[in-house]
């Protein structure tokens, strides 16, 4: 739900359709497109939107109600309806078996494993190196990973991967096909 993700959503299912969101971490690259939703849901010309089931890390509420800005109701506050997440949680959306991992990053972030119809997709969220990261990985048809940064000394820790590490994760988990996201 990062910048631009809404709209492009929109190219593939009509948003009234959507039944839940899931976001790895609260920044902003990850989150914005939450105030989006928000605006469409609230002031769509068919009316209201029904709350959004919105898994994401404890506090979500708050950083998007400061994200989006003040408004003379809860507005945002109160318009999705917040599950926070956990390590190992195991959440049914329609046909999506959802399982949220821990990852290495400076704030709470989570890694997701979506299984269904016998496929499976891992998204990395963001992380540096970690060993559950390539624990969730294990197996996955698809691994949409970050890499951030380039192969140098001068790499902050616990932050991203470098396309090599995503590489590396990948091959030892045994994943079908990598794709790599947040260069």
């Amino acid at each position: 739900m990062g910048n631009g993700a809404l709209g492009a959503l929109q190219r593939y299912v009509d948003l009234r359709d959507v039944n839940a969101a899931a976001i790895s971490h609260l920044h902003a690259d990850h989150s914005f497109d939450l105030s989006v939703y928000y605006v469409v849901s609230r002031y769509h010309p068919d009316g209201p939107m029904p709350k959004l089931p919105l898994f994401a890390p404890a506090g979500a509420d708050r950083f998007l109600s400061r994200s989006y800005g003040p408004e003379p109701d809860p507005g945002i506050l109160l318009h999705f309806d917040y599950r926070d997440l956990s390590d190992g949680l195991v959440a049914q959306l329609g046909p999506f078996t959802v399982t949220f991992a821990a990852v290495d990053h400076p704030v709470e972030a989570y890694a997701m494993r979506l299984e269904a119809g016998g496929r499976t997709l891992v998204y990395s969220g963001d992380t540096g190196p970690f060993q559950a990261l390539d624990d969730i990985a294990v197996g996955a048809d698809v691994f949409l990973c970050e890499a951030s940064f380039v192969e140098s000394k001068t790499n902050p820790p616990h932050l991203h991967l470098t396309g090599a590490e995503a590489g590396t994760t990948a091959t030892q988990a045994g994943v079908g096909r990598l794709l790599i996201t947040h260069i």
